[in-house]
């Protein structure tokens, strides 16, 4: 932050907003990246996710290039893609290799059931239910089953 004190920061840079993002190797879909993540637990994106849930709560696996005109000025990217990917792996094994921890670790289908149950109560607190009543559909939760009826 200390660089955008200094004298040689152009006038154009000021008045825009800037997004963050760790630059051109780090440029995955959320599928992607969270595979990344996933594996080393023995999980997939699509044993996990319902992409369809993705697609309206999910903001990340968006990527910005104007982040680069962002990096020039403050040079806040210190993550390698490999050092990272890497680490996880690491972490991962780890993990796995405790009994205490590995033995609490959710399966995939314990983490659907419950990304299931953050979905219908994410459309709940956006008021969903009010426009469902007011267009004439109603909506019955089975919390015992977690489905949707």
């Amino acid at each position: 932050m200390a660089n955008l004190c200094e004298y040689w920061v152009p006038e154009y840079f000021w008045r825009k907003a800037y997004n963050l993002s760790s630059g051109s190797k780090w440029r995955l879909t959320t599928w992607e990246f969270l595979n990344l993540n996933m594996l080393g637990l023995g999980s997939r994106f699509e044993d996990v996710y319902d992409p369809r849930q993705q697609a309206l709560f999910n903001f990340h696996g968006q990527w910005y290039t104007d982040a680069d005109i962002l990096e020039e000025k403050l040079h806040f990217r210190c993550v390698d893609f490999n050092q990272y990917c890497a680490g996880v792996k690491a972490e991962i094994d780890a993990l796995k290799a405790n009994p205490m921890i590995s033995a609490m670790l959710p399966t995939a289908e314990q983490m659907k059931v419950n990304n299931e149950m953050v979905a219908i109560w994410k459309w709940a607190s956006i008021g969903c239910l009010r426009t469902m009543k007011k267009i004439g559909l109603k909506l019955s939760l089975d919390l015992k089953k977690n489905k949707v009826k």
